[in-house]
């Protein structure tokens, strides 16, 4: 066991009881959880990317009314007959 005593105004004792060992695995790269944090924080952006374009944007504009008489339309099935009668 090696100790050291350092002096910094208050005496501080530091021992070292064993030399550092390598991990057995490496902390970083970690593929599975970049990709998870970066779609996260994608996702996040994208959000946020268009909340703040449909603020900014603002009301959409006046849309005239329809003639009645245009804005029925055909039902399913009904659709009329193209070709030439002969």
């Amino acid at each position: 066991m090696q100790a050291a005593e350092f002096r910094l105004g208050i005496g501080v004792f530091l021992a070292v009881s064993s030399e550092a060992a390598a991990p057995g695995r490496p902390a970083y790269p970690r593929p599975i959880q970049n990709l998870a944090v970066a779609g996260a924080l994608g996702l996040m952006d994208g959000l946020a990317f268009a909340m703040a374009r449909e603020v900014l944007r603002g009301p959409a504009p006046a849309v005239p009314p329809v003639p009645e008489s245009e804005s029925v339309a055909p039902a399913a099935g009904m659709a009329r007959d193209k070709r030439p009668s002969v």
